[in-house]
């Protein structure tokens, strides 16, 4: 396999596929059916692939009210912080994202990496592998997509990835349940470069959950862990 850092600059370039992406294609290519929706003609524009029990999110958003977030149109928002890693993250949801090419515009999560939290020199950068997903509640299964990316000083929010097109999510029952979406992120790995801080270890807890209940004049928050 290639080393992490190759993969986030193939990503960067659109040349990176995940391996949900690499599993359909040998599965569709030794003939089988793949069997979760698809957005047709949009060329690498695939479908998250279901991403199985083993999917141990670290933290969940649970975004209320999503109907008034659309009303702000490609306008994104952020979630609270969650700890990770020895780190302070948040998830960045883009409800109506259309990216080059897209004629459908698309609802795209981004991993972003705390300021404060980095105490690096200038020139430290922060690897990390995750994974981004969105809740389906009728079979209770997540959906997405691991990616890596290089956080640095200058650059705190990861490449967006485009989970669902606008339209599938508004006509799911599944994934837009009670006008309420929840998504997820699960940190898999993280490295400092240059390597002058002591190896994090990570301890088994409970995922973070975090209710946004929407208002047209404001959020209201709720963490609970």
């Amino acid at each position: 396999p290639l080393p992490s850092g190759v993969c986030s600059r193939l990503r960067q370039t659109g040349l990176f596929y995940s391996s949900q992406q690499r599993a359909r294609a040998d599965h569709s290519s030794q003939g089988g059916e793949d069997t979760t929706w698809a957005p047709k003609g949009e060329g690498f524009d695939e479908a998250p692939a279901p991403l199985g029990k083993t999917h141990d999110p670290c933290f969940k958003w649970k975004i209320h009210d999503f109907s008034v977030l659309l009303e702000r149109g490609a306008i994104p928002t952020n979630s609270a912080l969650f700890h990770s890693f020895g780190h302070k993250w948040f998830l960045r949801v883009t409800p109506s994202h259309t990216k080059s090419f897209a004629v459908a515009p698309y609802v795209a999560l981004s991993l972003g990496l705390s300021v404060g939290s980095l105490d690096l020199e200038p020139d430290y950068t922060v690897e990390a592998m995750f994974v981004l997903a969105i809740y389906n509640h009728s079979n209770g299964l997540n959906y997405g997509s691991e990616a890596s990316y290089m956080f640095h000083i200058n650059n705190t929010n990861s490449m967006l990835e485009h989970l669902i097109p606008l339209k599938e999510l508004l006509k799911s029952p599944g994934f837009l349940a009670g006008d309420c979406c929840v998504f997820g992120v699960e940190i898999l790995k993280v490295d400092v470069f240059p390597h002058e801080k002591e190896a994090v270890v990570v301890q088994k807890k409970a995922p973070t959950v975090q209710n946004l209940f929407i208002q047209k004049n404001g959020f209201v928050t709720r963490n609970c862990t």
